[in-house]
């Protein structure tokens, strides 16, 4: 690997999984896809407190990543009367019945 001339810009690799990836002061960072809304910011976020600190990263520098939440459903299905399905299949289980999803059904042992 070459050494990056004093007053350029660290540039991105593209990584063999498809990925940007970033060097700056020995720390590898993972951007995200190349082009995308992420990898865009991740770079710029990275680049700007570089260059506050005065072309090195500022002691314990994170990206402050956000952890994805998970997200309740849009759409809520409630049975009207009838039989729902857990129940549907309950009984069916009950009597003995196979269920498959489009495979062959296996004999358990």
């Amino acid at each position: 690997m070459g050494t990056r001339k004093r007053g350029t810009l660290p540039k991105p690799r593209l990584h063999k999984r498809g990925h940007h990836s970033l060097r700056i002061d020995g720390r590898e960072f993972v951007l995200g896809k190349p082009g995308s809304r992420m990898a865009v910011e991740r770079y710029n976020g990275i680049l700007a407190a570089w260059v506050e600190n005065g072309e090195t990263l500022p002691e314990g520098f994170t990206l402050g990543v956000k952890k994805v939440e998970a997200k309740t459903p849009l759409v809520t299905i409630q049975p009207t009367g009838g039989i729902a399905i857990a129940g549907l299949l309950a009984t069916t289980l009950a009597e003995g019945e196979t269920v498959s999803c489009g495979r062959k059904p296996r004999k358990h042992a």
